[in-house]
């Protein structure tokens, strides 16, 4: 099986990671290294082998992929040593922390931060740091793997190792690769017990769990349950103290185990139970006998593994009902992750990677953006991947509920304090949030009045009930989203200038769809599935799409596909799309095409097929300066005209017989 693992600048880190997949797969898997520094593509366009890349980087990369090639994002970790030396230090040490260039130390600080390293003051050095950056009054210097760059007068440099693969990446590699029987073998074991994060971060990367990660989580801390959970192959990547304990059998024997293996008399085949659950009875090796309830799971009519209750038979049915009604209870939940967000462009992924960073901080955010760009789908996103994701998400639009019942809806009230009050009273929002997320959702409608009362509950973390005469401790992260300009409106004395820098603490902004250059039509090909429709865009209809401005974002793109579906026909033409996108389309200014810009890249390829950057290289010798966006636009025009061919592998770009006789 063949990957392509994409790397930046630095050589040794990549032989590192190939030596380290080499190790883990031997033969069986070939890896072809790609750097960001080199001029050629990133994949063989006669091949279907899976891209591999670091999480750190993904924004920059993703924009450079085609948007079928299939990737793994692979996040990064220490080994437990490394970090073990690191948290003896003792709270408030000041140290430097060296790597080789400013992103990547960067980069590094806040992976550890993701690793409880919060003793350590760390000052990020690098090649790159500016020259006034004094380090004389500094005598600890951290570095992954890069002693030789420490600067001198250092008097102790803690060398923390390489950072390396997490688990869930390599197990992701596994799986996607059809290798994951080579996940019992001693190499990935010894590997599994050197890296922080260990089995529990590999049970959350395999395929088909993303989504369930969490709820198995909650799971497994039930008493008197066992619980195991399986992926789409039968292979277990789950199992709790109970279950171990039921089975008679170590954690170790039960993990990456096909489930046939431990239950090969009854298990009954998940994939074929179209969603029912099912039980059978078992006797393990001890002569106990279990009662075990299989639940199979199904993303989007695909089988993506299943669940495992283990019970002693005859235990209390009562208790597997309240078991099974807890776990599917969806109340205060965060539905989406940020494996739900569709799209490859670079502006979509840079929000990705940044809002994943914003996740491991407790500060507040305030997500801006155009209305229908998916702000609560990044402030659920944001919420599942903190330390609060088993805490409740609660979420409020400020526009919907009049002014004079948001105040109890936030804070609630006591028995008796106006006229139709519930004699118990009631618990407030902010109460039923505790320990978890706020999201407020156009939050420029709060009123004055109400902006004061939200400033002090998340200033003072305390509120206090309408009616009440005591104050409540809460502790809740606040994540605002608004889709007008709130700096704009405290200029105009619509919005607490003070409340306006309180939710601000890291802003994200989102990207319209416009702007979101090649995810249209991923996103509507996943609407379509997700609604049943099966009509076919003709050329000219998929080109008035792509110009249209799509000013309600992705929500109106939404829309659209739904009115297309009701049409009932199976090829859409350009006269049966929404009359408000025909209509655009007619008024949009045709765009003139630039036969000399097409010549003069001609008249160098057909001296030889060459890649962008040399490409770019001649045209600047002729006097033509573009930017390396600008030649990736322009071959990609090139190739739609017909002018233009891409090759295989190192081959670059070449004139296609047209594209000769058209120079």
């Amino acid at each position: 099986m063949e990957i392509g693992l994409i790397l930046t600048h630095d050589r040794r880190m990549g032989q590192l990671f190939v030596d380290l997949l080499h190790r883990l797969f031997e033969d069986a898997l070939h890896v072809n290294t790609y750097y960001l520094d080199e001029d050629i593509p990133f994949w063989n366009e006669n091949d279907r082998a899976r891209v591999v890349i670091t999480s750190s980087y993904s924004g920059d990369i993703m924009s450079r992929i085609p948007v079928d090639r299939p990737v793994i994002s692979a996040s990064l970790t220490f080994q437990k040593q490394g970090l073990l030396a690191l948290e003896r230090f003792p709270a408030g040490t000041r140290a430097l922390l060296v790597n080789t260039n400013n992103k990547t130390t960067v980069d590094t600080a806040i992976l550890l931060y993701q690793k409880n390293i919060h003793n350590i003051n760390f000052i990020p050095y690098s090649a790159d740091s500016p020259p006034y950056l004094d380090t004389q009054e500094i005598e600890i210097a951290v570095t992954p793997g890069e002693p030789q760059l420490v600067p001198p007068g250092i008097k102790r440099v803690v060398d923390i190792g390489d950072r390396m693969f997490d688990v869930s990446g390599i197990i992701e590699i596994a799986a996607y690769t059809g290798l994951e029987h080579m996940l019992q073998r001693k190499p990935f074991l010894d590997y599994n017990e050197r890296i922080s994060g260990g089995v529990g971060n590999a049970a959350s990367s395999l395929p088909g769990s993303g989504l369930l990660k969490y709820e198995y989580d909650a799971v497994m801390k039930m008493i008197n349950i066992g619980i195991l959970g399986s992926d789409a192959k039968n292979y277990i990547y789950a199992c709790n103290n109970m279950a171990e304990f039921l089975l008679g059998k170590k954690r170790s024997d039960i993990l990456y185990l096909d489930v046939r293996k431990i239950f090969p008399e009854f298990f009954p085949n998940p994939s074929a139970m179209k969603g029912a659950p099912a039980t059978f009875r078992y006797e393990n090796t001890g002569n106990r006998v279990l009662d075990i309830t299989v639940t199979p799971m199904f993303r989007e009519d695909v089988f993506i593994g299943a669940m495992f209750m283990l019970l002693p038979a005859g235990e209390n049915e009562t208790l597997k009902s309240h078991i099974v009604s807890k776990f599917m209870q969806k109340g205060h939940q965060a539905r989406y992750r940020f494996e739900h967000i569709i799209g490859r462009s670079a502006a979509i992924r840079q929000a990705i990677c940044l809002a994943q960073k914003m996740a491991v901080v407790d500060f507040s955010v305030l997500i801006t953006g155009q209305s229908g760009v998916g702000k609560e789908i990044f402030a659920q996103s944001i919420h599942n991947a903190s330390r609060r994701f088993d805490k409740p998400f609660v979420a409020i639009n400020c526009a919907a509920i009049p002014d004079s019942l948001l105040e109890s809806e936030l804070f609630g009230y006591e028995g008796g304090s106006f006229t139709g009050a519930k004699k118990q009273g009631k618990t407030g929002l902010f109460e039923a949030a505790n320990n978890g997320t706020f999201f407020f959702d156009e939050i420029e409608e709060l009123s004055p009045h109400m902006q004061a009362k939200l400033l002090r509950a998340i200033q003072e973390r305390q509120i206090m009930k309408v009616g009440g005469d005591s104050v409540i401790e809460v502790d809740v992260r606040i994540i605002c989203a608004a889709n007008q300009d709130l700096l704009r409106l405290v200029r105009q004395g619509k919005f607490r200038e003070d409340l306006y820098y309180r939710i601000s603490t890291l802003p994200l902004e989102l990207p319209p769809l416009k702007e979101r250059e090649n995810d249209l039509f991923l996103i509507l090909d996943h609407f379509c599935h997700e609604i049943g429709a099966s009509f076919i865009l003709s050329a000219e209809a998929r080109k008035c799409l792509a110009g249209y401005s799509w000013p309600g974002n992705i929500r109106e793109l939404r829309n659209c596909v739904e009115y297309l579906h009701c049409l009932k026909t199976g090829a859409i033409e350009r006269k049966q799309l929404p009359p408000y996108v025909q209509s655009a389309c007619e008024k949009a200014p045709q765009k003139s095409p630039t036969p000399d810009l097409f010549k003069a890249a001609a008249s160098v390829l057909i001296e030889g097929p060459c890649g962008r950057g040399a490409l770019r290289n001649k045209l600047q010798a002729r006097g033509i300066i573009l930017s390396e966006a600008q030649v990736r636009t322009l071959l990609k025009k090139m190739k739609q005209e017909g002018w233009v061919q891409s090759s295989g592998g190192r081959g670059g770009s070449s004139l296609t017989v047209f594209g000769r006789e058209a120079l």
